[in-house]
């Protein structure tokens, strides 16, 4: 191919990528408006634009960088599809380690999406790789100025630009997913929670105004259980049997309070509930950390909760979770929020 035709592909298969982008964005649920501010399509351009020309960089194929970059935001769509089906959210930064850990714990996390689509987007990468490396050829003169080089330069500053320009521009962010991927898109919403998390957690917890108190010789052991599977069932049809839970009831007779719990959290994300329960700090005062508050407790310094009170008081703290230790960062997280072991 001469140099002149490779900056001319490039240019077309960078243009084909971002309208493909905008195709697979309409399959999200929920469904991003068309009419959304300019910042938000410059930035969603900008992004794409750049991916393009560091990917055709990479490989010297550019429809196949468009093909992968493609395939990429299809799988964006559909997990956040099967987190909103599921969880009643959609995909937001804080959950791109979901990527990670399902590679380490792919029992929790492929049912989520279904094995027939992973099945299905697993193989459709394998076979986009295949087609990409053998029925596209790599440019002879590859990087030459007036070729693929230059072009992939061209398209790689204007995305950069495009970025820089927008991402001052976006409206705030409200956090509220739904609301931020509909008004904003899917990749606009995404840069604009990565940026909300580089700033660290500076609230006032109310454990910070407890005193430390006297050490006590004889503490009363205190067991807290957080069982997010737990739920009083007669709740959603009389027809279940009240002795169905008589233990319930007679603790609950038995207690000094008792009652429901509001949590911020539905169907799993139990970190937040965790957080809130330790820390007393409502998800609405956390900002962006609010979708996963161990991600900032384990970058940051330590948090007062109510275990590092009672740490104070003397007690021996200990937490005791079902997973693997590393899972969502609670190793890290833990001793942060004054777990002893």
């Amino acid at each position: 191919m001469a140099p002149d035709a490779a900056f001319t592909a490039l240019l077309v298969a960078s243009s084909g990528a971002i309208a493909c982008s905008l195709v697979i964005e309409r399959l999200m649920t929920p469904r991003p408006r068309l009419l959304r501010p300019a910042s938000a399509w410059a930035l969603h351009i900008g992004l794409c634009a750049s991916a393009h020309a560091v990917l055709t960089l990479l490989l010297g194929r550019p429809w196949f960088a468009g093909a992968a970059l493609s395939a990429f935001l299809l799988l964006l769509v559909l997990v956040n599809n099967a987190k909103m089906k599921a969880l009643r959210e959609p995909f937001v930064f804080q959950d791109y380690e979901y990527f990670t850990d399902a590679i380490r714990h792919p029992r929790l996390y492929i049912p989520f999406l279904g094995w027939g689509k992973f099945i299905g987007a697993a193989s459709g990468f394998v076979l986009a790789v295949l087609i990409g490396l053998l029925g596209e050829a790599i440019p002879d003169e590859r990087f030459v100025w007036s070729g693929q080089l230059g072009a992939a330069l061209v398209v790689l500053a204007g995305g950069i630009l495009l970025v820089l320009v927008a991402q001052r521009k976006l409206p705030a962010a409200s956090f509220v997913p739904e609301n931020d991927v509909r008004a904003l898109g899917l990749l606009s919403s995404l840069w604009l929670y990565r940026a909300a998390e580089q700033l660290r957690l500076q609230l006032a917890f109310p454990f910070q105004r407890l005193l430390p108190g006297e050490p006590v010789a004889e503490l009363p052991h205190l067991v807290a259980v957080q069982s997010e599977s737990f739920f009083d069932a007669r709740a959603l049809h009389p027809g279940i049997r009240r002795e169905l839970l008589s233990e319930l009831d007679r603790l609950q007779s038995e207690a000094l309070a008792h009652g429901k719990l509001q949590v911020p959290a539905w169907g799993a994300n139990t970190v937040r509930s965790e957080f809130a329960f330790l820390s007393g700090i409502a998800a609405e005062h956390l900002g962006v950390h609010r979708f996963n508050p161990y991600r900032a407790v384990a970058a940051g310094n330590a948090v007062p909760t109510l275990a590092s009170h009672l740490q104070r008081l003397g007690y021996r703290t200990i937490c005791i979770h079902p997973y693997p230790a590393s899972f969502y960062r609670r190793d890290r997280a833990y001793p942060r929020l004054g777990f002893g072991e």
